[in-house]
């Protein structure tokens, strides 16, 4: 919740990485529940055969991976 206080007192963007999936859950409950969600998304890096590569998940696909408990990290 601290995190999405301080977005809106500052006007910044924040980065944050992790691999809790706890904290991704609760960090999508609180901007959801605070109608945040438009303006949060998850990038994740993912290796591949040509190296490593970014998966980006928009508000509408990170609701439903956290609402289907898909991996996301």
């Amino acid at each position: 919740k601290a995190i999405v206080e301080i977005n809106k007192l500052t006007d910044k963007q924040v980065f944050a990485a992790t691999h809790s999936k706890e904290m991704l859950l609760n960090f999508y409950n609180v901007v959801k529940k605070d109608n945040a969600l438009k303006d949060v998304r998850l990038y994740r890096l993912q290796k591949s055969k040509e190296g490593i590569g970014v998966v980006t998940y928009e508000p509408d696909q990170l609701e439903y991976a956290m609402t289907h408990d898909l991996e996301v990290r």
